[in-house]
């Protein structure tokens, strides 16, 4: 499957795991373009999340510290940080959806 067939394939994922949420709104940027794929409105709580999405990338070598298998993770942009985003990594295969923590 192509890049682009799978980043849009885990962005479905994510939007069905924060639509599950009856107190979410879940907004797309219209063609998919820009450093935010999701946004999401709690009507309860009025607070706005945004989300960029990212396939799981897993290590095919140990490297440094990290393990075989283990998960990659990718950086924020620094405009990205400013506006507060952040990153949703979702697994394809498991449909697992991970937030990391905030640092």
């Amino acid at each position: 499957m192509s890049t682009a067939k799978k980043g849009i394939s885990s962005e479905l994922i994510a939007q069905d795991y924060f639509n599950r949420d009856p107190n979410n709104l879940v907004f797309v940027p219209l063609l998919g373009i820009g450093m935010i794929d999701i946004v999401v409105l709690n009507k309860k709580t009025k607070k706005i999340s945004l989300y960029d999405v990212k396939t799981v990338s897993r290590r095919t070598k140990p490297y440094k510290r990290s393990k075989l298998g283990s998960i990659i993770y990718r950086p924020l942009k620094a405009v990205q940080k400013k506006l507060g985003v952040r990153i949703i990594l979702v697994d394809e295969t498991t449909g697992q959806i991970i937030i990391p923590e905030k640092k």
